[in-house]
């Protein structure tokens, strides 16, 4: 029997695994059911691959589906254009009627993304009972990427909005039983990943910070008793 059901809503293949993957491995270690649906198939990306054999949108479609298969997680694609997420008003109500528990990135966007910060205004207006936890992340962690990408992110999102600290958020998870298989699911984002190197992902240094804990922002819905 599940122990419930789980809801990873990202906005594109590979935000489950830097935002949520050990979460979700403990969840499913510990009898739940996890689903990931994402609201695109990350077609304007950037694509790593040496020798590309088709369009960019199939391929992380196919590589959220093995990252997925890490956490023995079912994929979900709402196929919303990569990067107009914010002009499609969709309710994702039936998809969460039946989640006890539903995980997405928080109110920065993780680094501001107008994707990012459209998907969690989404979860937030669809109407559903289920205990509602926003992703949070050290200071600073993602500054480099913001200012990389500067011209791309939403003016309302500076570098100092970035980030939370460890005081501040409700639920801290020990992924570090789960190192692997975050690795895993990071590498199987193969169009995303250089040399197929999980540990350079977005840049050198980023993934081996998010190795040890998960951090997770009670937003609604039921709150957690003890540890």
């Amino acid at each position: 029997m599940s122990a419930g059901v789980a809801v990873a809503v990202i906005p594109h293949p590979d935000d489950e695994s830097y935002a949520f993957a050990g979460t979700l491995a403990w969840l499913g270690a510990h009898r739940w059911s996890l689903r990931v649906l994402c609201m695109t198939r990350g077609e304007a990306g950037q694509d790593l691959r040496p020798s590309p054999d088709g369009p960019l949108g199939a391929a992380r479609a196919a590589e959220l589906a093995a990252s997925c298969a890490h956490l023995g997680a079912t994929a979900e694609l709402l196929d919303l254009p990569d990067g107009g997420i914010a002009r499609h008003d969709v309710d994702l109500s039936p998809h969460l009627a039946d989640a006890d528990l539903v995980l997405t990135l928080g109110d920065d966007g993780a680094y501001g993304h107008p994707d990012h910060l459209a998907t969690t205004r989404l979860v937030e207006r669809a109407r559903f009972d289920a205990t509602l936890l926003h992703a949070a992340f050290p200071r600073g962690l993602f500054a480099p990427i913001h200012r990389i990408i500067g011209r791309h992110v939403a003016l309302e999102i500076g570098v100092d909005a970035l980030g939370t600290d460890r005081e501040a958020v409700d639920v801290v998870v020990d992924v570090r039983p789960y190192r692997d298989v975050k690795l895993a699911c990071v590498a199987a984002h193969r169009s995303q990943v250089p040399d197929g190197d999980p540990r350079r992902f977005l840049r050198r240094g980023f993934i081996d910070a998010l190795l040890d804990e998960e951090w997770l922002v009670h937003v609604r819905g039921p709150a957690f008793e003890g540890p």
